[in-house]
């Protein structure tokens, strides 16, 4: 079961254009249903599709900021343990030039330090070891950026979506009410779009912290 698996997993990263391009093609024809066939959603006044799909997406991306949210804090945690274990190791070499102070910086302090040191040509003992721990510790500082900055983008357009879609819920009947039909419609077409730019950007913080590879 596991080589299945593994098998499928290596399918889609070979073909993850193909994939991407039939979501593409999917979501901009069901785009179009929505909006040509929009009148059929409704007969007699039934709004019922409006209120399934603006509850739906409510509650998923509620679920979904949520799950992230703990995953994303779970990855952090691990690039700062990683951080300060490599800054720890450096404690001796460091208090060398700073004194008994460096056993007290922060990870990111010790970075610091060490770029400090290596741009002046004459503190030039352990050389290598500051060298490699400097880079190390770079890279850890950008991926922690980075998946901060992804979370953020997240957040932000999911509580735009989520926000859209309790609105659209009390004025999706007043628009059905008033045979507003395409505007309403429209609207939720306009939160549908939302959602997947929303799973879009999903995708990128599971893959930013749990080594994911497949994106839209």
């Amino acid at each position: 079961m596991a080589s299945i698996n593994k098998g499928l997993y290596n399918y889609i990263l070979q073909h993850k254009k193909l994939f991407s391009g039939v979501m593409y093609v999917s979501l901009f024809a069901g785009i179009f249903c929505i909006i040509y066939y929009g009148k059929n959603l409704i007969s007699g006044g039934d709004i019922s599709v409006f209120y399934y799909t603006f509850s739906t997406i409510v509650q998923g991306f509620l679920a979904l900021v949520g799950f992230l949210g703990a995953v994303s804090i779970y990855k952090l945690q691990i690039i700062e343990n990683q951080a300060s274990k490599i800054s720890s190791s450096l404690e001796e070499s460091i208090a060398l030039y700073k004194g008994p102070i460096a056993y007290t910086y922060s990870w990111i302090e010790t970075m610091n330090e060490c770029g400090y040191i290596l741009d002046n040509k004459e503190n030039n003992w352990k050389i290598n070891e500051i060298t490699s721990a400097h880079s190390k510790m770079c890279n850890l500082r950008d991926e922690k950026d980075s998946i901060r900055n992804v979370i953020v983008d997240f957040s932000i357009i999911s509580m735009v979506n989520i926000m859209f879609a309790l609105i659209n819920l009390p004025i999706s009947k007043i628009l059905v009410i008033n045979n507003l039909l395409q505007l309403a419609v429209l609207f939720l077409v306009i939160n549908i779009i939302l959602s997947f730019f929303s799973a879009k950007i999903a995708i990128s913080v599971i893959r930013k912290c749990l080594g994911y590879g497949f994106t839209l």
